[in-house]
């Protein structure tokens, strides 16, 4: 009779613990990809918490599978409700970035486009200098010593304001 009474309680244990370890195991998997994204170190702490139990429930401990998930509805939760103050968290930021992204690209873009003007200005600037400068240098091939000097400042005139535009002082 005693033999039947331990039978019945050991049968009874083992049929709460694979309640408990089945409801727990179906819970985590509801929760389980957006905790994968939204608070991954606390699914992985209920995920090793299911992995004991399993280990204890295929050596008989059916005992320490309802201890080891007697917090886990607490623990789910907590788990829940992390994954969507987390996933509230990411859904503002997305939609703070989708707002502001589309001004800072069209910022840099004008930037870009300024650069580009800018650079043919210089370039512009590069060539006038080499303008002045070659003249300067066939003026004084041509014995036009006087002209070839006042060319020559002319270039060096501008090339001082292009080296300001392209080497600002430090």
């Amino acid at each position: 009779m005693a033999a039947l009474l331990l039978s019945a309680c050991q049968n009874s244990t083992k049929s709460g613990a694979a309640g408990a370890k089945t409801a727990a195991e179906r819970a985590v998997k509801t929760l389980r990809e957006e905790a994968t994204q939204f608070d991954p170190e606390r699914l992985k702490e209920l995920t090793d918490v299911l992995s004991q139990s399993d280990k204890d429930f295929k050596a008989a401990r059916y005992a320490d599978v309802m201890v080891e998930l007697k917090d886990f509805p607490s623990k789910l939760k907590e788990l829940g409700d992390s994954v969507s103050a987390n996933k509230k968290k990411a859904e503002e930021s997305w939609k703070q970035q989708k707002e502001d992204m589309p001004g800072l690209l069209e910022t840099v873009e004008t930037a870009m486009i300024d650069q580009d003007l800018l650079t043919k200005r210089v370039n512009s600037k590069l060539a006038k200098v080499k303008l002045l400068w070659a003249e300067a240098e066939g003026l004084k091939a041509a014995d036009k010593l006087g002209e070839a000097v006042a060319k020559a400042k002319q270039a060096r005139e501008a090339q001082r304001a292009l080296a300001d535009i392209v080497m600002p002082e430090k």
